[in-house]
């Protein structure tokens, strides 16, 4: 689940403005009771966010029990919304989407610096793994009925994650949006 965040002007800036904290509570909910294991990212450097709004943005993903969660800086890509408006203004710091990873800030921002994002994104994560990945890991074992995990099954899980992040920096994403924006 694409959750953002559960700020509603977050929401707003990302064109999610029929989403709510509560919509995202409710579906997580739903998902849980019916045993489904849910993984969320959350978008760190959104306009008007600040220090405080991101560390209250991780104990509301804590809070939610989810099984997995991730925490990226905001990547205005070329079509939406976000992405005119910040061109518009004059906030992009840079246009070519070919540069565009997951862990840069790529607008001017009121309230933090570019280094203060990725040090939060880093901080974040880290943070995420190390307070909740051994709770979760017994949480899965538990609910499996105490049966162990071969290491293939359990590595299985970060290859799909590592081969969707490597997607953001290969060659084929670097034309998908060469194509988009043309």
């Amino acid at each position: 689940m694409g959750m953002e965040s559960p700020r509603k002007q977050d929401l707003m800036a990302v064109a999610k403005g029929g989403e709510s904290r509560e919509k995202q509570e409710r579906a997580v909910g739903y998902l849980q009771k019916n045993g489904i294991s849910i993984m969320s990212c959350f978008l760190i450097g959104l306009p008007d966010q600040t220090e405080k709004d991101v560390w209250e943005m991780f104990e509301y993903a804590r809070g939610l029990g989810l099984e997995d969660g991730y925490f990226s800086v905001m990547c205005p890509l070329p079509g939406s919304v976000l992405y005119d408006e910040a061109l518009k203004e004059g906030r992009l710091v840079e246009t070519d989407s070919t540069k565009y990873r997951l862990f840069d800030m790529l607008l001017t921002h009121d309230h933090m610096t570019a280094a203060k994002v990725t040090e939060l994104c880093v901080r974040l994560n880290a943070k995420w793994y190390d307070d909740l990945l051994l709770h979760q890991e017994h949480r899965r074992w538990s609910a499996h009925g105490g049966k162990k995990k071969t290491l293939f099954d359990y590595a299985g899980k970060f290859n799909v994650l590592v081969g969707f992040f490597a997607a953001f920096w290969s060659n084929e994403y670097a034309m998908l949006c060469r194509v988009a924006t043309s």
